[in-house]
């Protein structure tokens, strides 16, 4: 069964937005605390969830910055831990720079589109199983390319853009 936990207006194309879930922000909700991470492609809206803190160290995940790299090797969405730069694929969780740690859990998402224009997003109450083959082939080389492009659009929002001499 899902709960629902947001109505949201019909966002603007191509950004990644996000929102938090807890029991403080949505009282039905009895789960750990999850990210959405949603995004609008034409009509089309997208949406994934995941746990908040990193499987890794613990850290909130809701800082990290998140970009479409992995779409080659079969990935949804890509994020980037602000402790340790994990890269976590956000559709399955699997951890693609560590083949060691942790996968984040994810969780089923679903939304509707009112009269209204508004979206009703509805997030189950258990993550998804994990199965052992659902893990993507990205070879390392890969992974550490997505994981320093995200490291870069990481300093570059924090600290702004500079030419290296």
């Amino acid at each position: 069964m899902a709960v629902f936990v947001r109505s949201l207006p019909f966002p603007r194309e191509g950004t990644f937005m996000r929102f938090r879930v807890s029991h403080e922000t949505v009282p039905e909700w009895r789960g750990e605390d999850v990210l959405v991470f949603y995004r609008r492609e034409a009509d089309s809206l997208s949406f994934w969830a995941l746990q908040e803190a990193c499987p890794h160290a613990g850290v909130s995940l809701i800082e990290s910055d998140i970009e479409d790299f992995g779409r080659a090797e079969g990935l949804g969405p890509c994020l980037a831990c602000p402790a340790h730069m994990y890269v976590f694929d956000a559709q399955s969780g699997q951890c693609i720079t560590q083949p060691r740690a942790r996968d984040a859990r994810t969780y089923p998402v679903s939304h509707e589109r009112g009269d209204d224009g508004m979206v009703r997003v509805y997030l189950g109450r258990e993550p998804h199983a994990k199965a052992a083959t659902t893990r993507a082939t990205v070879d390392q080389k890969r992974a550490n390319e997505i994981q320093l492009s995200l490291v870069e659009i990481g300093l570059n929002r924090r600290y702004g853009t500079s030419e290296v001499l």
